[in-house]
């Protein structure tokens, strides 16, 4: 009797689970903790150009390149995390903060963004970067939390993989990313004299035959997808781990970080570029998902390398925005109906930003 409870519950999870996959929309886990309360914005040029990339993969790149041909060697560049692209409750007249100190500078912009971007990343952006362009100035936030994280993700750096792109920089670690960015094997689109296996004709028939003659088949891409967003709620709901969890730091991740940043002012000062660091803006109306000794420890530290180059400032905009400016944004867990949104905010809170960075770099 038990076994057979216990099998009518395994199918009945299994069905829920099923119906979750296949019927949810479809949804991007790298997109996931923003939820349908924050809207992603690129920052435009008087004239609708985009200027602000996401990617740098096949289509991002080739709009990048696009819009280079319109730079000269005066560049105002801006990079960032998901808080750069990110508006909560966006409404229609809406700018980011990079738009709106964009506006008012007489260099022409250019702005990378990536969610949850380490300084390894920021370190290849960079050095790429300087491989198109001259930047006279940048702006540079560096989050605490994504100092968690380490090397280079290959859903934002496609191209890069793809291209076995070599850092320019000579920092040990920017060699370590040079052969990241080699460890990836290269596809090439070249078909032509290439003759396909017979599994290949195989799982190619099969997956014409599934597509034409099953509603499931062609959804598996979203339902791989939605997968891994429940799981990963499915892991929250487990551990209690919610925005207002306390992240500690990740000693390893946390010094390669700063190394990274150390070979960025190297590199920034061997190429004439000036260094906007700031501490972001960080929802302080409610308890810090910090260690608040490791908090200040992170200042310190940050402070102590900026303020050894003399192409670098740093100020601290930790507390500028205030409560009332920050949204939320949909439950990560099966449990809570929403969460606390610590890292995006809403337009009043692009312009409180944009106002102290306009400060700052003039």
């Amino acid at each position: 009797m038990i076994k057979m409870l216990q099998i009518v519950l395994a199918l009945v999870i299994s069905g829920l689970v099923f119906e979750y996959l296949i019927n949810n929309e479809e949804q991007s886990f790298e997109t996931l903790a923003l939820g349908t309360q924050t809207s992603t914005y690129q920052a435009k040029n008087v004239n609708g150009d985009i200027f602000h990339f996401l990617h740098i993969d096949s289509t991002e790149q080739r709009a990048f390149l696009t819009y280079k041909a319109q730079l000269k060697d005066s560049i105002l560049c801006f990079l960032g995390n998901s808080q750069s692209h990110s508006i909560n409750q966006l409404q229609k007249a809406d700018k980011n903060f990079i738009q709106l100190v964009a506006e008012t500078s007489t260099l022409k912009p250019l702005a990378f963004s990536f969610p949850n971007a380490n300084l390894q990343e920021h370190l290849v952006t960079l050095d790429y970067l300087y491989s198109n362009v001259k930047i006279k100035k940048l702006v540079l936030p560096i989050f605490m939390d994504d100092l968690r994280e380490d090397g280079v993700r290959e859903a934002f750096f496609a191209s890069l993989y793809s291209n076995n792109y070599k850092l320019d920089a000579t920092s040990k670690i920017a060699n370590d990313l040079t052969k990241t960015l080699a460890a990836s094997p290269v596809i090439s689109n070249d078909s032509t004299n290439i003759k396909p296996t017979t599994q290949e004709k195989t799982e190619a028939f099969l997956n014409q035959y599934l597509a034409a003659k099953t509603s499931i088949w062609p959804k598996r891409e979203v339902m791989r997808g939605n997968l891994f967003n429940w799981l990963y709620m499915l892991r929250n709901t487990v551990f209690g781990i919610r925005p207002s969890s306390v992240r500690n730091m990740i000693t390893e991740q946390y010094q390669r970080n700063f190394e990274a940043l150390k070979s960025i002012l190297d590199i920034t000062k061997a190429n004439g570029t000036f260094v906007y660091v700031y501490i972001p803006p960080i929802r302080s109306d409610v308890s810090l998902p910090y260690d608040k000794n490791e908090y200040t420890q992170f200042k310190k530290d940050l402070r102590g390398l900026v303020r050894q180059y003399s192409n670098a400032r740093i100020k601290d905009f930790s507390k500028i925005i205030s409560g009332k400016h920050w949204g939320y944004k949909e439950a990560t867990n099966f449990i809570d109906k929403r969460e606390v949104d610590y890292m995006h905010f809403q337009f009043k809170g692009h312009q409180i930003l944009a106002d102290s960075l306009i400060k700052f770099i003039q």
